[in-house]
């Protein structure tokens, strides 16, 4: 799982630094330490150069996440308001095929199946739901025949989906070859 730095751990991480400052600094004066004579240098250092050099990094390090936050690349936008992915001629006679579909940023699923060869042949489309950062999980499965085009509807929410188009139930003729449509949309 990669990490990320949001604004809520940044600003918890400056206000522990700041408040062990302050400690350090309070521990300091109430012990009533004094800095060596070589320390001197590095005083006048921190007052001049050193607090332009440290205002710059601040001034870059709000640069780069302003540029991050809305400039960045965004996962989760989506680019045309309906996808279509065709899958034309599918050889499901050997063994089932698996296909990976990025939903993210997609609400509704519309699957259309239909089995292709050989006649009165059925095809099994399994749907699987799966979300990385929250590990959700759900499954779904849909019969095609070959008389007509089958339709499938559902509401989604997950980030990716995996489809496994494989050969019709038991008891029925299964099919060898399969056309899926599957249409994403944002409503």
């Amino acid at each position: 799982m990669p990490f990320y730095l949001n604004a809520k751990l940044l600003a918890m991480m400056v206000g522990i630094v700041i408040v062990v400052v302050i400690v350090v600094i309070a521990i300091h004066k109430k012990l009533g330490v004094t800095l060596p004579a070589s320390a001197a240098t590095w005083k006048s250092f921190l007052r001049g150069q050193g607090t332009i050099l440290f205002a710059f990094l601040l001034f870059g390090a709000a640069l780069g996440w302003v540029s991050i936050r809305f400039f960045g690349e965004q996962t989760s936008q989506v680019k045309y308001q309906v996808q279509l992915v065709e899958y034309r001629q599918l050889n499901i006679a050997a063994q089932p095929v698996y296909e990976y579909l990025d939903s993210g940023g997609y609400t509704q699923l519309t699957i259309y199946a239909k089995a292709t060869d050989p006649q009165a042949s059925t095809v099994s489309i399994r749907v699987i739901a799966g979300d990385e950062k929250t590990g959700t999980q759900g499954s779904m499965v849909f019969q095609g025949t070959d008389s007509a085009w089958s339709r499938l509807d559902e509401k989604i929410s997950a980030q990716h989906l995996t489809l496994i188009i494989g050969d019709g139930s038991t008891g029925t003729t299964k099919a060898t070859q399969a056309d899926v449509l599957v249409f994403l949309s944002k409503q």
